[in-house]
């Protein structure tokens, strides 16, 4: 997952995410933040420039599916990130990560099934297509699909170190982004919403205006 978030994106500056030795040995919810270009600082004295304003962001849950922690402590990051994906309402788009060499096991099934269950949209990206012979691809993607029951169109085939599928990827992240900004928008203006996420975008159209 780490090697992908930072293919995402191309960092100029600031941390990255930091890629382990151990597959699946992530214990928390890790958090990104993708800022916009600040401000210049004006010219005019008394005036300074605006500070860098987050536009979207990632995170980066625990790979239950190829786990590597004890019982006890499995039981506790899948809590947390249960909580973390039921109460975001703003989540525009949840990335299930399968490994393209393997063959989807009952954890992978029962992570697509929950997210399917909490309603969050949802894309299937097959990772470390780059580990592949040409032959193996199709036969490869064809086990996933199959394994998790998934569309013709899925899983999207992606490498972090090739750079295959991500542009791809980049397009799927930011229309999911721009549905759900039409959605949340389209709630305070019905009055369905008026916390969290939402006061923050009126207050933005406010400034607009």
């Amino acid at each position: 997952k780490s090697s992908l978030l930072n293919k995402l994106v191309t960092r100029v500056g600031g941390d990255s995410a930091r890629v382990g030795k151990t597959p699946g040995a992530t214990a928390s919810v890790n958090l990104y933040a993708l800022l916009g270009q600040a401000k210049r600082k004006s010219s005019v004295p008394g005036v300074g420039g605006g500070e860098a304003k987050p536009i979207l962001g990632f995170a980066d849950l625990p790979g239950f599916g190829y786990a590597k922690l004890s019982k006890e402590t499995k039981e506790s990051v899948e809590e947390a990130a249960e909580k973390y994906l039921g109460k975001r309402r703003e989540l525009a788009l949840g990335v299930l990560l399968v490994d393209s060499r393997r063959v989807p096991n009952a954890d992978d099934r029962a992570v697509l099934a929950a997210l399917y269950d909490m309603g969050v949209p949802l894309i299937v990206v097959a990772t470390k297509s780059d580990k592949l012979k040409g032959s193996e691809v199709e036969s490869a993607m064809e086990s996933i699909r199959d394994g998790l029951g998934l569309p013709e169109n899925q899983p999207l085939r992606v490498s972090g170190v090739t750079g295959e599928g991500v542009r791809n990827l980049w397009s799927i992240i930011l229309d999911a982004c721009e549905t759900k900004k039409d959605e949340l928008k389209l709630a305070l203006e019905e009055g369905r919403e008026k916390g969290g996420v939402m006061r923050m975008l009126g207050k933005a159209k406010d400034e607009k205006d």
